[in-house]
């Protein structure tokens, strides 16, 4: 990701117009001169009039042109020192937006690498970036959120030495143009950090009231897969485009956490209703679900129950043991990041969850499970089929919505479809790794090729001598 700062020069200056007599001084002789010439020719009683009035007119023309065209050379002479400086400048701005332009692709480059979209992630999970973050990456925990406005690397800092006023209109006009078009950069994928925030609530942006203080739970039955099928043995109740944009969202930032994390540094976790338990049947075959030490008939007992306290249960007694929520913490294989979906639940008052919370844990609440209301460590989104808003509360009390972007959108059957992908991944399979991944293991590294791209198959065939050419890598010890 390129950062720094870009110093853009100051347009230039208008040039004061300050009177200038030294040419009339240089002239009056002159004029005096020819005024003199002309009282000569006035001897009383001359004759031929009429041509002694006509030298003396011409004479006294020439001496206000001579005096005119001084001041209109001056004149000239700043307009084309004003029009070589401005046409200088545009020409800079016209060499800085080119290289703008270039940091602008790279950071587009940049973002779409470290935030892929969402429909992206089964073809991700087949290479060597399936569970390629570490804790110890500044990016561990960290998802697309949406596709909005993001800030342009390179902070634009413009030379000021002078108002405004005096400096060239043209030339001014156009660094602010170029500043507003270059500080933001449009429809570029928009980063969360989860490790920031105990608690996110996610409300569909229409179950939020006009005065924005109490949201719209949910009814019960209502499908998260914004289907509309039958919840339990009620009928069908419709759902919004809100709902769909808000169940496809929580779907693609969870796929996000189990493509880019290993299922021994982050545990996943869903706690949802019987009525609703069905919309998360796809999350059974993810690995980081299963508890690495029970099991059942089935096989590993997976962290998902329709109740908070089997629920607490599942997570044992170390995650129970855990501290309070702390931002700066680093999570590990011994300490795993925890993430609890609660949708169709009810928190109790006075629940971890709904307080202090855990840490290393973030819950994500998707039905109103936990009280709307501001804290600490608390983030609020409304999501709608458009936007997502942040919203925040101000020192009166009211509630504002900052829109963020277009939220990024997961399908049901694309989630199963990565689930199912993934399911038969494993770090390690009883097999007691001290750190897992540490170490590269693809082919270009175990051939002892550093750069695929400048590698040289003759000279690199030509190093090997003897029974080394006759030697290849076949497995990786443990």
């Amino acid at each position: 990701m390129p950062e720094g700062q870009l110093t853009l020069q100051e347009p230039p200056v208008l040039s004061e117009t300050v009177p200038d007599t030294s040419t009339i001084w240089t002239y009056l002789p002159m004029a005096l001169m020819s005024m003199s010439m002309m009282l000569m020719f006035l001897r009383p009683g001359g004759g031929n009039g009429v041509f002694m009035y006509l030298a003396l007119g011409v004479m006294a023309l020439s001496a206000a042109a001579m005096l005119l065209g001084q001041l209109m050379r001056r004149s000239g002479e700043r307009k084309q020192r004003l029009k070589g400086e401005r046409r200088d400048y545009l020409r800079y701005l016209a060499q800085i937006r080119k290289r703008v332009r270039a940091t602008v692709v790279e950071q587009q480059r940049a973002l779409a690498w470290r935030h892929p979209d969402p429909a992206s992630l089964r073809s991700l999970a087949r290479t060597s970036r399936l569970w390629e973050r570490r804790p110890a990456d500044e990016d561990f925990g960290e998802v697309r959120l949406a596709v909005g406005e993001q800030q342009f690397a390179l902070s634009l800092n413009p030379v000021s030495t002078r108002p405004v006023e005096d400096l060239e209109p043209l030339c001014a006009h156009a660094l602010r143009r170029f500043i507003r078009a270059y500080s933001t950069i449009p429809e570029q994928p928009l980063g969360l950090y989860l490790r920031s925030s105990a608690r996110i609530l996610l409300r569909p942006e229409d179950a939020v009231e006009e005065d924005g203080a109490t949201p719209r739970v949910p009814a019960q039955g209502r499908s998260l897969d914004g289907t509309g099928e039958p919840a339990g043995d009620g009928a069908a109740r419709p759902t919004g485009p809100a709902d769909e944009a808000l169940a496809g969202l929580v779907r693609a930032v969870i796929a996000q956490l189990v493509v880019f994390h290993a299922p021994e540094e982050l545990w996943l976790a869903v706690c949802a209703s019987d009525d609703r338990r069905s919309d998360w049947e796809w999350a059974k075959w993810l690995p980081h679900v299963l508890d690495p030490h029970e099991e059942d008939g089935a096989g590993s007992v997976r962290r998902i129950t329709a109740d908070l306290a089997e629920l607490d249960d599942l997570l044992g007694s170390e995650f129970a043991e855990r501290p309070g929520f702390d931002p700066d913490a680093r999570p590990g294989r011994d300490e795993p990041f925890t993430v609890v979906v609660l949708d169709g639940v009810t928190v109790p008052e006075g629940h971890r969850w709904a307080g202090h919370g855990y840490r290393n844990a973030l819950v994500l609440d998707v039905s109103g499970a936990l009280r709307w209301r501001p804290g600490r460590n608390t983030l609020r989104l409304t999501v709608g089929p458009d936007t997502v808003s942040l919203v925040r509360t101000d020192r009166s009390r009211k509630e504002r919505s900052v829109p963020l972007g277009r939220p990024d959108r997961l399908g049901p059957l694309g989630a199963e479809s990565l689930a199912r992908l993934l399911t038969a991944r494993r770090i390690s399979l009883g097999t007691d790794i001290a750190q897992p991944l540490e170490t590269d293991i693809e082919l270009t590294t175990l051939l002892g090729i550093p750069d695929l791209h400048r590698h040289d198959a003759r000279a690199h065939f030509a190093r090997q001598t003897g029974s080394a050419r006759l030697r290849v890598p076949v497995a990786v010890g443990v």
